[in-house]
């Protein structure tokens, strides 16, 4: 003890002659060195002739600093290991502070890439730099060689690392995002692996932690939910199901878990571990995400039928089904107070929901593909937004506007969380990577790579200092909020993770996956508490209840479940949703639990009854995720149909400002058959669409539609030419106050003539006709396109009139595969 003391006195005095010196003298003389090309750097500073080009008092110095550095053990031994922690913390707690220290530390560094006698004091030096969290971004590190160091945690952002070399270095969490990497030499580098929970055999689809922080909750592929011990990693228990697990959530109070799994959302009493309740889905449809209510009293389900379904969690009964969505809803939140659901959906948008009335408040719209996750700020003022268009974006919620756009992610963004204080925004994604945002700037903080697949989920526990991952690569990650650094690794599922959660007391994890289970894992410990099983199908979304008694999952079987915390048992299961489950979310009070779902329709469920109480309607496409306003009164929704909207949770009504949704696929045309020895065609459309909503016409929509003609040679039937004809449509739909069902499109070609080729007389060409047409819903939507396609023209003009073009119309139904072919001849 008395020799690492004194070791530690010695240090500091050697450090502390750099208060003598100048600040400006260390980068003049690493320039120097380098224009200089020295490589004896102790030399050239004691010849007088150089000591007059920066003054002798400083140089003396800087001399004095290296002579007695040079033969310390600082300059010997790895002061990363552990026998020198405590050396370490006494020497940083003496000269965080101090800038001119911090600078002589910065150039000993630097000077790793001129004088190979100082660089194990450089690479301890910049040791302590990452320890003290000095600010290294956007620096030049060119050349400098870091050997047998720990650089955990190191942020080298947009830093120029070119021609550097490391070796038998720790980079575990390094952030080397926008770095400059030219020419580096790295060998043997190390990343520490800490906790890893194994179990899972499929993709983890979702991780969520408990309200008391000391369990997590993972589903999976392999239909299974594990519950882990936190601090152990041990697996508290596993949960089998029939389907894929897509989402798992744990009740306020801890004691109630809820995953989905298939068509049907299961609940278990997380104390018995039995399950309490099993919700049926009416529709048949996968559930994809669950969420309790903030007060614990609703449990909300996402489903691949576009809806919603918000159940009582006391009675199972169904409270009520939001419709609206156009694709599959993806994730639901509730907002703090319970009185708004938000659900995003593929159809890209996100919808705010009133949970009283089951109305649709309000939607955003901005994303320029499917919306995957949303989540408000701890004080309701913002809502965030990730989808498929690599962004994330946070929007103002007095004006609706949108606030920031947040760029940096290169695939998908899957899941977005703020943290406890508001402060920061979690986001995973596609790119294998999770991304910390400063709300305030919109600028990354962070960026924490770790997993090897696709990251799914993303949450903080309540006290934001740790925060949760699920991935598809089956694991489940935690992590420092703080230091950034990876704290334990989670294995279990057996399938990739969707969702993850962290209860209210935050002890607790709970995760949902693609192998339909979901499990609850203590913090602290790390091990699995209890897994449970129920879900057909793959669960995608959990949300525990406010007060933590009760976890409400979504899955792709179509329903919601609410779990019982304690014994894990089911308490109910929500059925209404037609299709998969995307999101669930509960009311902050607990009482209303909202769902989203591939139905395109958001639901609300009383949590007491398990009865639906409203169903929201209005997106075109499936939602994707769900989150309630923090005073409840909101539901912000996002969409496949790319867009975001609010709904009043007590009318369930949408919001009245002005939003637009862009509709994506329609319709497909198959190859048919050759009639009179005339034309085989196959057409595809696409539509491509703004859909406007405003206060005094509730009803009007316009929908701008895009559509291009493209027509390739197939083969020859009887000397006529057979082609394929690829369509894109440009047209209006508008619907009035006056005449509801009155909608008239209008379909505007590109036309173009492109000459292909000349075969048995005729002139092969590519040609786009105008179109015009109407459409009038009765039971079915029939749309009537007239398409000109011609065979007729001939390289000499005698021949063009013999040849007649051949016109033929479609008959299609929009909401069918028949069609109906007609071949004139004109």
């Amino acid at each position: 003890m008395n020799c690492k003391k004194v070791q530690d006195e010695d240090l500091y005095e050697i450090l502390a002659i750099s208060k003598a010196i100048d600040e400006v003298v260390f980068p003049l003389l690493i320039k120097l060195f380098k224009i200089e090309k020295i490589q004896d750097t102790f030399y050239f500073l004691t010849q007088d002739q150089n000591q007059r080009q920066v003054g002798k008092n400083n140089i003396n110095r800087v001399t004095e600093v290296l002579q007695a550095i040079r033969v310390h053990e600082f300059n010997i031994q790895n002061f990363s290991l552990d026998e020198y922690e405590e050396i370490k913390q006494d020497m940083i707690t003496k000269i965080s502070q101090d800038k001119k220290i911090i600078e002589l530390l910065k150039f000993l560094v630097h000077l790793t890439a001129i004088d190979k006698k100082f660089i194990q004091c450089g690479s301890n030096s910049l040791h302590f730099l990452v320890q003290m969290k000095v600010d290294l971004k956007e620096q030049c590190f060119e050349n400098i060689r870091i050997q047998n160091t720990s650089l955990v945690g190191a942020n080298f952002v947009r830093c120029d690392l070119s021609g550097s070399e490391f070796e038998n270095v720790i980079i575990s969490g390094m952030n080397l995002n926008q770095a400059q990497l030219f020419y580096c030499k790295w060998n043997n580098l190390r990343i520490n692996e800490l906790k890893k929970l194994n179990g899972h055999s499929g993709s983890v689809n979702k991780v969520c932690f408990s309200p008391d922080c000391k369990t997590l909750a993972s589903c999976s592929n392999d239909n299974s939910i594990r519950l882990w011990n936190v601090k152990t990693g041990n697996a508290k228990s596993v949960l089998k199901g029939k389907k894929e697990v897509k989402s798992v959530g744990f009740s306020p109070n801890g004691t109630t878990m809820a995953y989905c799994c298939g068509d049907f959302v299961y609940v278990w009493n997380l104390k018995t571990g039995k399950q309490i309740s099993k919700i049926f889905n009416s529709h048949q449809r996968v559930v994809s995400t669950v969420c309790f209510s903030p007060d614990g009293t609703l449990l909300a389900f996402g489903s691949w039928d576009y809806s919603i379904r918000l159940l009582d969690i006391m009675t199972g009964q169904q409270k009520a089904k939001l419709d609206g969505h156009s694709s599959n809803v993806n994730s639901i939140c509730f907002s703090p107070d319970g009185t708004i659901i938000s659900s995003g959906s593929y159809d890209s948008s996100i919808r705010f929901w009133d949970v009283n009335t089951g109305k649709q408040i309000a939607q955003f719209q901005g994303h320029t593909h499917y919306i995957n996750s949303v989540c408000f700020s701890p004080d309701g003022s913002t809502l965030s937004s990730g989808g498929w268009d690599l962004s994330i974006r946070l929007w103002d919620m007095k004006t609706g506007q949108l606030k920031v756009k947040l760029d940096g992610h290169t695939k998908w963004v899957s899941s977005v969380c703020f943290s406890p204080d508001g402060t920061t925004l979690a986001s995973s994604s596609g790119d294998k990577s999770i991304r910390l945002w400063d709300v305030k700037t919109g600028k990354q903080k962070d960026k924490l790579d770790a997993h090897s697949s696709d990251v799914m989920s993303v949450c903080f526990t309540p006290d934001g200092t740790t925060l949760a991952s699920g991935s598809w690569d089956k694991s489940i990650g935690l992590w420092d909020v703080k230091t950034q650094q990876y704290q334990q690794k989670f294995d279990c599922h057996s399938d990739g993770i969707l969702q993850v959660c962290f209860s209210p007391e935050g002890t607790t994890l709970a995760s949902a996956s693609n192998d339909r289970s979901i499990r609850f894992w203590n913090i602290k410990t790390g091990s699995q508490i209890v897994k449970i099983d129920g879900h057909s199908n793959g669960i995608s979304s959990i949300c525990y209840s406010p007060d933590g008694s009760m976890l409400a999952s979504g899955s792709q079987d179509y329903t919601i479940r609410l779990w019982d915390i304690k014994t894990g048992k089911q308490i109910a299961k929500l059925d209404g949703h037609s299709n998969g489950i995307l999101s669930v979310c509960f009311s902050p009070d607990g009482t209303i639990i909202a769902s989203a779902s591939h139905d395109r329709s958001i639901r609300f469920w009383d949590i007491k009854t398990g009865q639906q109480k409203a169903k929201l309607e209005g997106h075109i496409n499936g939602i994707l995720s769900v989150c309630f306003s923090p005073d409840g009164n909101t539901l912000a929704s996002g969409s496949q149909d790319y867009s975001i909207r609010l709904w009043n949770v007590q009318t369930g009504q949408q919001k009245p400002n002005q939003m637009a949704i862009f509709i994506m696929f329609i319709q497909s045309v198959f190859l048919l058959m050759a009639i009179h020895q005339h034309l085989v065609v196959k057409t595809i459309l696409f539509a491509y669409g703004i859909l406007i909503q405003d206060n005094k016409r509730s009803n009007q929509m316009v929908i701008l539609m895009e559509f291009y003609q493209f027509v390739f040679l197939l083969m020859v039937l009887h000397q006529h030419l057979v082609v394929w004809i690829t369509l894109f449509v440009y047209g209006m739909l508008r619907q009035g106050n006056k005449k509801p069902n009155q909608m008239v499109i209008q379909i505007v070609l590109i036309q173009f003539v492109i000459p292909m080729m000349v075969l048995l007389w005729h002139l092969v060409v590519k040609i786009s006709r105008s179109v015009y047409g109407m459409l009038r819903p009765t039971h079915k939507f029939q749309l009537q396109i007239m398409v000109v396609v011609v065979f007729y023209y001939n390289f000499n003009p005698k021949f063009l009139k013999k040849e007649p073009p051949l016109v033929l119309i479609f008959n299609s139904f929009l909401n069918s595969q028949y069609f109906n072919l007609k071949v004139l001849q004109s």
